[in-house]
């Protein structure tokens, strides 16, 4: 499984020089440069939805360095649907929908930040003085040195 992480590390790369070209890669083919670049949204977007699925891999297999890139990945997406729900709105409908706004990405924001602190505090053990607090909140369980 930790595959995985390299994996798909190395096809964001590649897809990026696909559409963007590289000093470091080797140039993708015309045809590739073509394609990539005709769907560079969808790369985009695709890239985007696995943030969740792979921040969780990431915790599972204790890989903390992929799970706090992940979640960092995942905290700008959300930032930026936010950003964009609070700018569809006129004034007066952003204070009304202010609370479904919320409703909405409070959770996820929330299980992002979550992630993101068990990863930091699991790769500074010690250091970070959440070690007691996380072992209360995660049932009580000792946290991995």
């Amino acid at each position: 499984m930790r595959l995985l992480f390299d994996f798909v590390e190395a096809l964001k790369k590649s897809v990026y020089n696909a559409y963007e070209g590289s000093a470091v890669l080797l140039s993708a083919t015309r045809s590739s440069s073509l394609l990539f670049r005709a769907n560079k949204k969808v790369c985009e977007e695709w890239f985007s939805r696995i943030c969740r699925p792979m921040m969780n891999a990431g915790l599972a297999l204790q890989c903390h360095d992929a799970t706090i890139q992940y979640c960092a990945l995942r905290l700008q997406k959300l930032r930026n649907l936010v950003a964009s729900a609070l700018n569809e709105k006129s004034r007066s409908q952003v204070t009304e929908n202010l609370h479904n706004i919320r409703g909405r990405f409070l959770a996820d924001i929330l299980r992002v930040l979550w992630h993101m602190a068990l990863a930091l505090c699991l790769t500074w053990p010690g250091k970070m003085g959440f070690n007691d607090t996380l072992s209360l909140s995660c049932g009580g369980k000792p946290v991995p040195q």
